[in-house]
């Protein structure tokens, strides 16, 4: 057994495993997941489906006789599986191969007169003569008749009424003094007998109900065909990267789950002949063919004879399953494949739908042949033994992890249950406890849930699954088998696995009623003469409520508990949490079961000073992926490295249960017909205020049952948006403990304090900014931060929301953010099918501007991966912020005025730029970005229209355009968006024309191509007009033999320095891509680079420059052991002098290396920051990231230590080195001193700066920190 290994409870990853390289998508279309949650090691789902006798039944619960025509059968008040006036009862989907194409139908709908009892094996694959009663099953007329049984073939009509012209059901009179609810009466004739009791519900005669009784009758009624709707529409959206596999309880099986016929492999019932329908079992991804079987064998399964009961024996195979070894092993990637690899942070979850009565033992006790045995002593019997001594619920067991499990509840068997062998919860149990496989690492991510408690008790709470060794979670969907209260063990079960008794189990004041055992089918039926022996049995076990009927269906609620799951009652179809159907239900906690729970970190610093000192505020933001919820913390540190004065914004921003949400202040704009829009409160008095169009995205429908619609319901769900909990948990979601804020991904906080600039430079403008300085000296500092809840928030520095605001260009889909499966379908793979959104979710960007003859200090924010536009606020004074523009989709007719070719900016993933550009002879402040990459528009034929690749500027004051763009597509024919642009600052000494350097800036593409581009080229003289291709450097590049696209995403950096005794300016970027879903996979094996390149001074690179005409850069990787006996990975760079011929430099990164963010400049050294993606192990916590810092003019390390690994504040202890390796990322968003954890992780590791040139601004992502 691997040794145990730390697991924290929220990770810092991304798990990759699948190779190779995509082409450059045009589309461009950004993942609506966080990347750093996938996983492609999918979860193994394990489906075992009851086709015993039981199943055939059309009632529920279990123990009421169903041949007597009493009324209680007729009303889903008692009845659960009887017709619901309050359900409406879809038609189950459906998957066939067409032509080998996956194709989705439905089965039919049939019609009142022409009913059938059983949709699935009335619609066609199989032939009717295999069933001798296959006639039974259709042609009804519920006009006429209704069929009520047993059996799905044995039906008769109701006599209750003396008619049989009318299809009837009946509702419980609460107010005929017969009691509350009839499920907790003892008196089974009145409730089943007494007409007073009972309502009518009167003819179904409306067309709608007529369809909606022909829809249950055909795939609800019976016990079999409920669950077997309830799967189909599970499985339906299953994402396809999950890894299924199936079996029947009692006909359809095989040990190693690889049967692919019913004559090769499936094990058989002897009480009946039983065909497995030629469909492999194989465990593969859920998609194609292998969908398409399983839906083949939902389809035609079908209850089995013989009152045998083997649950527990299917249970064990399961437990068996995930222990063997070889090609068969469910952890390999390929299953069957022995060369193929196995991972063993591979989740496995076992969903088992059953009536839950079981009988059988595990070994085969009483079937078949060894009936005539039952008058034998079970105690005695030696397997039946070896089962008690087996057992580990009642034991001391020391876990995988090492963690000591002593009987607790609501684990622990009830102490008579130590004498009898184990049962459903005893394998569950042991599925979750035992480690599958010994000799594979320890790395399953654990599950939190509930972190409410201690340490010690979030890991024994039942909801949370902490384990890290290969196990099985078992989940329990329960069909005619859950009571809602048993009075001989008075236990309540109140739907949900954490509702009704749950509270008394957990604390021990209940405990699990004592079980049958392994003591065979007769156990769990009536005493009578065919059953000889059962009474020996009976006198073993005591207590026995109905011959352990109640005992072994409350066991499925054990089992849920103790394998980590849940459980379902499929009576109840819309009643579950957060008003869910029950079949979303279910598929969203599978997946929650298989998804990586993960948090990520920023850490952003806001200081006075450039000295790292405890005076600094660091705000820091994490993620919850499970629950998709945002947190920031604002904190100091002391002289020691501690964490102190620590605020949690999040804690603050909590839900109200007033109908407004409290007193927030929340902005939206609601000016959908002009660019420069309108602010109003986003209030329900101010509803008739929103755009028509807010009002119908407010107003879209919910799929709950007599819902509110029209304006009550946008007033209902504007509440909700602004922090009301009225409805949640029904018609709206519920928010984990109350909190407000969404989960916040590719933000940073940005911390807007008194005017900061330079004056001297500043009133080189020509107007007093010192002014303005000193006015402006007391004004209070704000916390900026977008978020995925639809909002951009304003904290102050007590940590209380001041306002937030809404942009038009989101809100097309806030309506999703209320669903209430919004924050359970957090998928583990490569899908983009789940419902989280990103919102507010671009970079800021802040500066001090002038217009209107005065200075004025903006904040400009991009929706990022949220939406295709940007605004810009006022925050002179952020008590009350203006809003000055917005550009995006929703106002594409004005957009296309300004942007002829491009009606709306792409997706701007990287930051724009604030500055002066030289109109004229006006200088003039723009906000000035690359045009992003995403459709833009449509043609007449619905065709989306690409980016074309162009730099965009704005007016700050007006967000006017003063002159059309000039996009133009590349040489290569694709129409694909620019990334961030760079441009030179001139710096000269009169500072008369401080600003954009001839307004030039430098841009990159998605196929390497690099642009030198004129926003305001009509006006400028002296520049190049519109975009022009610098060079083909990146493109495609070959390296080691294989050609390689390099995408350039990252806004580029430039840096002037001295080269060969000349002013040289050098443009610095990277390579790489990481925003589209598929590149969490190809990034793993692409090959990226860093450049430096000559683009002003000696030897201007050009169109025509090679590869060749750049110097080459070689990596060196190894470990640095400090004073203090630390290890680092740090990096050298290797290479020759730059001559008067090179034209720059390139570094070739290792294959999943890529450079994502912008370089910064600071001082005489460029910083890097490089994602390392690991494809190695999938199942390491990735990626991890280097830290570079190069001499620009050289591409070398620096010529002093950066990096003071030492802490000794010196450069003379510390080694010259070219990069460091983190397990966090570095933003470099500009900022002062730079500073990181170190590996000891508490004492700052700082970064020297011999320079002294104070930095504007630095941020780390993750555990490092970049310290002002």
């Amino acid at each position: 057994m691997y040794a145990n290994k730390t697991h924290n409870k929220l990770i810092v990853s991304i798990i990759v495993c699948s190779l190779g390289y995509s082409y450059i998508s045009m589309a461009a279309q950004p993942s609506q997941t966080p990347l750093s949650i996938k996983s492609t090691v999918p979860m193994n789902l394990i489906i075992t489906i009851d086709d015993t006798l039981n199943m055939g039944y059309t009632h529920s619960p279990e123990g009421q006789e169903t041949w007597d025509p009493n009324y209680n059968l007729a009303s889903p008040d008692y009845n659960g599986l009887f017709y619901n006036p309050d359900y409406e009862y879809k038609v189950p989907p459906r998957f066939i191969m067409d032509n080998g194409v996956l194709k989705r139908t439905s089965y039919p709908e049939f019609s009142f007169s022409n009913a059938t009892v059983d949709g699935y094996l009335y619609t066609g694959i199989f032939n009717q003569s295999r069933r001798a009663d296959y006639s039974a099953v259709g042609a009804w007329n519920l006009n006429k008749v209704v069929p009520r049984g047993w059996d799905e073939t044995a039906y008769q009509t109701w006599t209750l009424n003396n008619s049989t012209t009318n299809s009837h059901y009946y509702r419980w009179n609460p107010d005929a003094g017969c009691g509350s609810d009839p499920r907790l009466s003892t008196n089974k004739s009145l409730i089943g007998t007494k007409k007073q009791c009972w309502i009518d519900g009167g003819r179904i005669s409306s067309a709608k109900e007529q369809q909606n009784y022909s829809n249950w009758l055909a795939y609800y009624a019976s016990r079999m065909n409920r669950v077997k709707t309830i799967l189909a529409f599970v499985m339906a959206d299953l994402d396809e990267d999950v890894r299924v596999t199936w079996q029947s309880v009692q006909g359809c099986y095989s040990t190693q789950f690889n049967a692919n016929d019913d004559k090769n492999g499936y094990t058989r019932s002897n009480a009946q002949p039983y065909r497995c329908y030629g469909v492999s079992q194989t465990l593969a991804p859920f998609k194609g063919k292998h969908k398409a079987d399983f839906y083949t064998f939902l389809h035609g399964l079908m209850k089995q004879d013989g009152e045998y009961n083997p649950h527990r024996a299917a249970m064990k195979r399961v437990n068996d399953y995930v222990k063997i070894k070889g090609a068969w092993s469910p952890y390999r990637e390929e299953v069957g494949n022995a060369n193929s690899k196995e991972y063993g942070c591979r989740p496995t979850v076992h969903l088992i739908a059953t009536h839950g009565k079981f009988g059988q033992a595990e070994d085969n006790i009483l079937f078949s042949s060894e009936r005539s045995s039952v008058n034998q002593d079970f105690s005695k019997d030696v397997r039946f033994k070896a089962g008690i001594t087996s057992k580990i619920v009642n034991k001391s067991y020391t876990l995988p992890d090492d963690k000591v499990y002593t009987p607790r509840p609501p684990y622990k068997d009830d102490v008579q249950k130590e004498k009898y062998a184990k049962t459903l919860s005893d394998y569950a149990f042991e599925g979750w406890a035992v480690d599958a496989r010994p000799d594979l690492p320890n790395n399953l991510a654990p599950i939190y849930r509930d972190d409410s408690g201690s340490d010690e008790e979030n890991y024994w709470n039942p909801k949370n699954d902490p384990a890290t060794w290969q196990h099985v979670n078992t989940y329990v969907l329960s069909v005619g088998g859950i009571m809602k209260k048993s009075a001989a063990y008075n236990l309540n079960w109140d739907q949900g696995t954490y509702n009704g008794s749950y509270q008394d189990l957990l604390k021990g004041i209940l405990s699990w009623p004592v079980t049958p055992g392994a003591y065979g089918w007769c156990v769990a039926f009536r005493v009578g003469a065919d059953y000889g022996g059962c009474d020996n049995i009976k006198g073993i076990i005591a207590n026995l409520d109905d011959w352990g009927t109640a005992q072994t269906i409350v066991d499925g609620w054990h089992a849920a508990l103790n394998g980590r799951g849940q459980i379902y009652n499929a009576e109840d179809i819309y009643k579950w949490d957060n008003n869910l159907l029950i079949w979303d239900k279910i598929r969203n906690d599978i997946m929650m079961s298989g998804a990586l729970q993960s948090e990520t970190t920023t850490i952003t610093v806001s200081s006075d000073s450039s000295i790292a000192d405890s005076k600094a505020y660091y705000y820091e933001t994490k993620f919850d992926s499970l629950r998709w919820i945002g947190m920031i913390t604002q904190y100091q540190y002391d002289n020691d490295g501690n964490k102190i004065n620590g605020i949690g914004f999040h804690e603050k921003l909590k839900s109200s249960t007033t109908s407004q949400g409290s007193d927030r202040v929340i902005y939206i704009n609601t000016g959908f017909d002009s660019i420069q829009g309108k602010m109003v409160e986003f209030t329900t008095a101010n509803y008739d205020r929103l755009s028509k169009q807010q009002k119908e995205d407010l107003q879209r429908s919910l799929d709950i049952p007599n819902a509110p619609t029209g304006e009550a319901l946008g007033k209902l769900r504007l509440g909700w948006l602004r922090g009301s909990s009225k409805n949640e948990g029904t018609l709206f979601r519920e928010r984990y403990k109350g909190y407000l804020l969404g989960d916040i991904v590719n933000n940073t906080p940005m911390a807007i304090k008194p005017p900061q600039g330079n004056s001297y430079y500043m009133n080189s403008r020509g107007q007093n900014y010192s002014q303005f300085k000193e006015a402006q000296a007391q004004r209070p500092t704000y916390v900026y931060i977008g978020a995925n809840d639809g909002m951009l928030h304003a904290f102050d520095q007590q940590g209380n929301e001041k306002w937030a605001f809404i942009p038009a260009g989101i809100t097309g889909k806030l309506n999703l953010l209320s669903d209430n499966d919004y924050s359970a379908t957090n998928k583990q793979t490569t899908s983009n099918s789940s419902k989280h959104r990103f919102f507010v979710d671009g970079p800021l960007v802040t500066d001090d501007v002038y217009f209107n003859n005065a200075w004025h200090t903006v904040l400009v924010g991009t929706l990022g991966r949220g939406g295709q536009g940007l605004f810009a606020l006022d925050v002179t004074n952020p008590q009350q912020p203006q809003l000055l523009w917005e550009y995006g989709d929703f106002n594409s007719d004005t957009a296309t005025k300004l942007f002829p070719n491009n009606k709306v900016p792409g997706y701007i993933l990287s930051a724009p730029i604030i500055g002066p550009l030289y109109n004229g002879d006006t200088v003039t402040d723009y906000v000035v970005f690359g045009n992003g990459y995403g459709p833009t528009s449509t043609t007449e034929n619905n065709e989306p229209v690409y980016t074309k690749g162009s730099t965009i500027a704005i007016e700050i004051a007006t967000g006017k355009l003063t002159s059309a763009i000039n996009p133009v597509a590349s040489p290569n024919s694709e129409d694909l968006g620019f990334s961030g642009a760079v441009g030179m600052k001139s710096n000269n000494t009169d500072y008369s024309h401080f600003g954009i350097e001839r307004n030039t800036l430098y841009a990159g593409n998605l196929i390497g191509e690099l642009y030198i581009s004129n926003p305001l080229y009509s006006v400028s003289t002296s520049a190049p007009k519109g975009n022009k291709l610098l060079t083909n450097i990146p493109g495609t590049r070959e390296i080691d033999g294989v050609k390689y696209v390099q995408p350039i995403t990252a806004s580029p950096e430039l840096a002037r320095v001295s080269l060969m005794r000349r002013t040289t300016d050098i443009l610095l970027f990277g390579t790489g891509k990481y925003f589209e879903q598929q590149d969490s996979v190809s990034a793993l094996t692409a090959r990226n680079s860093i450049y430096g390149i000559v683009v002003k001074g000696n030897n201007e690179i050009n169109e025509n420059t090679k590869i060749d005409q750049l110097q080459v850069r070689t990596l060196t990787d190894k470990v640095y052991v400090t004073k203090n006996n630390v290890s680092y990975t740090v990096r050298e760079i290797s290479g020759g002098a730059i001559t008067t011929t090179d034209k720059g430099f390139y570094i070739d990164l290792p294959a999943g290396e890529l450079v994502v963010d912008q370089p910064y400049y600071m001082g005489s050294v460029v910083f890097f920051t490089i994602m390392v993606m690991d494809s190695s192990d999938p199942c390491k916590p990735v990626p991890k990231y280097w830290l570079m810092a190069l001499d620009p003019s050289t591409g070398k390390a620096p010529n002093f230590p950066v990096f003071d690994l030492n802490g000794t504040g010196s450069s003379i202890d510390n080694p010259i080195i070219s990069g460091i390796l983190l397990d966090s990322k570095s933003i470099l968003q500009g900022g002062h001193y730079p500073m990181a954890v170190n590996n000891e992780g508490k004492i700052p590791l700082m970064i020297n700066n011999p320079d002294r040139i104070r930095i504007n601004r630095v941020i780390f992502q993750g555990d490092s920190i970049f310290k002002n």
